[in-house]
């Protein structure tokens, strides 16, 4: 797509360009003008030069701290990446999990069973339409 693009500005500019000899040449001396111009530019306008490679100076620095602030960012976080593994292989013993003691809900359950499903012939209780309502509504 690039090679494409290239292309097709090399054809606009090659159809932009002038045929009759007398235009031809009337271009060729513009163009020089610019370009002698375009390179005496800072000789012309010092102060602006100046002002110039002050602003690219500043540019290059701020550029500089950026890319050393993300080189320190990632080798940190490469850092931790590797120490958190370290960590999770430590970790990896088996815990003993809470119980439940029944002063409170258990998160899994949203609704609580009065009757208790260990004992014989206890039932649960079916849902009814206004035990979940959406919130919605």
């Amino acid at each position: 797509m690039s090679l494409f693009r290239t292309a097709l500005v090399i054809a606009a500019a090659v159809m932009l360009l002038p045929v009759d000899e007398k235009k031809q040449a009337q271009f060729s001396a513009t163009a020089s003008r610019a370009a002698a111009e375009t390179a005496t530019f800072c000789q012309r306008n010092v102060d602006t030069c100046a002002t110039g490679r002050e602003l690219w100076g500043l540019f290059v620095q701020k550029a500089e701290y950026g890319v050393e602030l993300g080189a320190r960012l990632i080798r940190a976080q490469l850092m931790s990446d590797s120490a958190g593994e370290q960590r999770l292989t430590a970790a990896s013993t088996p815990r003993e999990q809470p119980q439940w003691n029944g002063n409170y809900a258990a998160p899994y359950d949203p609704l609580p069973n009065t009757a208790a499903s260990s004992e014989p012939g206890s039932q649960r209780r079916k849902a009814n339409l206004t035990d979940n309502s959406s919130r919605w509504r």
